[in-house]
């Protein structure tokens, strides 16, 4: 199961968010 590019995007953007938080 591979995840698209977006899909890493979007699971970067929320770690960074849930570390800002």
């Amino acid at each position: 199961y591979k995840l698209r590019l977006e899909d890493k995007l979007g699971l970067s953007i929320h770690k960074i968010l849930s570390n800002i938080l």
